[in-house]
């Protein structure tokens, strides 16, 4: 009878520890998931902040008098020029604008 229970015993022994060892592991797996969360949150506020969130450039060409082109800017630009009454178009699609002046880098 005493060898059942210290056998008894000793299966409770082994079920306490499985338990408290799969609990542990349940916590770690919380807290990875939450440290994981922490971290993607954290990169989306950098990616947010940092990021463009427009094309660096509007493919719109600058073109001088003599047909060199000086940049590629955004239609913004291209279009103030034109509405300025300082350029003309050469092409729509790209937008490509030829200045009606020499630029002083150039003279």
């Amino acid at each position: 009878m005493e060898r059942l229970q210290k056998e008894q015993d000793f299966i409770q022994h082994c079920l306490n520890h499985v338990y408290r060892i799969e609990s542990w592991k349940e916590r770690q797996r919380e807290k990875d998931n939450q440290i994981k969360e922490i971290k993607e949150q954290r990169f989306l506020k950098f990616q947010e902040k940092y990021t463009c969130h427009k094309p660096a450039y509007g493919g719109a060409r600058i073109v001088a008098p003599d047909g060199m082109v000086l940049c590629v800017c955004d239609t913004k630009k291209a279009q103030w020029y034109l509405n300025n009454n300082l350029a003309e178009t050469i092409s729509e699609e790209p937008l490509v604008i030829r200045l009606k002046f020499v630029p002083s880098g150039l003279s």
